[in-house]
């Protein structure tokens, strides 16, 4: 997640120069891109600044629906 005054622009730009690597190119609006992280943050820092990012975010949620998954099966 990065935080920005102006989202849009930030992604658009991402976007714009990350083309090359969408997976997608029919439905543009399948945002999807085959691309190494370290490209992303690249991009990023260049056009946004220095930024902080966690590679690995704790899933809480996604942790909690597993454990109920198990005590439903059990």
């Amino acid at each position: 997640m990065i935080s920005c005054d102006d989202a849009p622009a930030l992604e658009k730009t991402l976007h714009d120069h990350l083309e090359s690597y969408r997976i997608n190119r029919v439905n543009l609006r399948k945002e999807f891109f085959r691309v190494e992280l370290s490209r992303i943050i690249d991009e990023v820092e260049r056009h946004h600044g220095q930024v902080e990012y966690i590679a690995d975010p704790v899933a809480l949620q996604y942790l909690q629906s597993l454990e109920y998954a198990e005590s439903e099966a059990a």
